[in-house]
């Protein structure tokens, strides 16, 4: 570490709680919990000072000998090496991720628990029909169609809920469910969220069964839209009709994404990698590039809902597909293309209750759009925003009882990162063990994989797994 060195954020944002803060990627994973103290050197690592004189600042509000904070801020920032840049003269104007003074307080000791007192994101879901039938779709299996909702989320409904999450810090919105698109007051939506509140980026996530004409989308962009996500999954018309059930649906959300694009919004390609496309989204993320695509963000299927373990590709074939998909993004310009597949190891930190939650159209409040299913089956929500208040949600004990760590068993009450982790995934733990309150599969401390960690874990079927380790 050199002390002249000027430090600089760049890929991390804070959210303040009562133990001090979240650390948040900006694809809004959780990097990690942090103390009062540790949020503080973030914030000043704001471009104006050196670590020189950010470490003089630490020892003298302290008192804390100048040698030992040299060491601990060392090694701080060598962990966020990714997340920060050193500049090559400080700046005049402080570029600051957050007021240095949000942070000096001490940290709640009275209660295990981590409160965040700001949102981040949220999600909207607008309904809960599709007239797609996706073999992967997480929404709705087969024999909970009689569950699903039909109605739409009302307006004034979702304003309130937008209202009050901006009160709590939120600054990304996206919204999806069922056919977005046809919802009757989309663009008074966006637009309300984004000229009244000001979200910063708002997303929309669609799958066209019909196409969505250029007009609507450029009211859209008028409104405040600035992504499109569309899940397009092949560009062979043939394997997509067999993996939405949809005919014709290829040429429909081709005609969405060129109007997209002419629109001025920039278009996410979103496909759901399955043993029956895998083989086509290399070349899916070229003629994405082609087109004029500005992201291009594949994911491994998740046996949830309609989606069943078989679905799932080979490890091989992933490791494969991530490779090439990598050398791609080192080859061309203008699109950034990524990658998700679920790998055995350190679970990752979940946002859902802690720095996002999701708006169902009946008014319930929970983890994200991915856990309906469970929601219903095992009544994870968080409240009604018809009942009372989002800001009164967000800091109720009902709340602080899902950021507790739900599997009692001595490995994870004795593990060091308990508290970023909960537990994982429930949806997860659910899909391979048909009990969301067992710990994430991924985890290689817990359980015994068939994969190494760090390998991509393809074992959805419990039998593929053996069970807890032994000490």
């Amino acid at each position: 570490m050199e002390p002249k060195k000027v430090p600089l954020v760049v890929s991390v944002r804070l959210l303040k709680t009562n133990k001090g803060a979240i650390a948040i990627k900006n694809e809004g994973q959780i990097q990690s919990l942090i103390s009062p103290t540790q949020a503080l050197v973030f914030s000043l690592c704001d471009g104006t000072s050196t670590v020189e004189e950010i470490i003089n600042l630490i020892s003298k509000v302290y008192r804390v000998n100048v040698e030992k904070v040299k060491k601990d801020i060392a090694n701080f920032l060598e962990s966020y090496k990714n997340e920060i840049i050193y500049l090559p003269k400080k700046l005049k104007r402080p570029l600051s991720i957050r007021d240095p003074n949000d942070f000096a307080f001490k940290p709640d000791t009275t209660t295990d628990v981590v409160r965040p007192f700001e949102l981040d994101s949220v999600i909207i879901s607008l309904n809960e029909r599709c007239a797609c039938s996706c073999k992967y779709c997480f929404a709705i299996s087969d024999n909970e169609d009689n569950i699903a909702s039909d109605s739409w989320l009302d307006l004034n409904l979702a304003i309130k809920f937008l209202r009050e999450a901006k009160n709590l810090g939120a600054s990304i919105l996206q919204i999806g469910g069922g056919i977005p698109e046809q919802y009757h007051s989309l663009t008074t939506l966006v637009d309300f969220a984004f000229h009244k509140l000001s979200f910063k980026t708002i997303e929309l996530s669609v799958k066209p069964v019909f196409p969505i004409k250029r007009d609507a989308l450029r009211d859209l962009r008028k409104a405040g839209l600035v992504n499109l996500q569309v899940s397009l999954d092949s560009f062979s018309p043939p394997v997509l009709e067999n993996l939405t059930g949809v005919k014709n649906i290829f040429e429909n959300m081709l005609e969405t994404i060129y109007s997209a694009i002419d629109a001025g919004l920039n278009v996410v390609i979103r496909p759901t990698i399955t043993k029956f496309n895998i083989r086509g989204i290399l070349t899916l993320a070229k003629l994405s590039h082609k087109i004029g695509v500005k992201y291009f963000r594949a994911v491994q299927v998740m046996p949830v809902g309609r989606a069943k373990a078989d679905l799932s590709p080979g490890r091989e074939e992933l490791s494969k597909l991530e490779n090439e998909l990598k050398d791609l993004a080192t080859k061309i310009q203008n699109m950034e293309i990524g990658i998700v597949c679920y790998r055995v190891g350190k679970v990752p930190g979940c946002g859902g209750g802690r720095t996002s939650c999701a708006l169902y159209p009946s008014g319930y409040v929970s983890f994200c759009d991915v856990i309906a299913p469970l929601m219903r089956k095992f009544n994870y929500t968080f409240g009604n925003i018809r009942e009372t208040s989002l800001e009164k949600i967000w800091v109720s004990q009902d709340l602080d009882f899902y950021r507790s760590l739900r599997c009692r068993n001595e490995i994870c009450e004795n593990c060091s990162t308990k508290n970023s982790c909960l537990g994982g995934c429930r949806v997860r733990s659910y899909n391979v063990f048909m009990n969301p309150d067992m710990p994430d599969p991924l985890c290689d401390k817990v359980y015994e994989h068939y994969e190494k960690s760090g390998e991509i874990f393809t074992s959805w079927k419990v039998k593929c797994m053996r069970p807890f380790k032994k000490e």
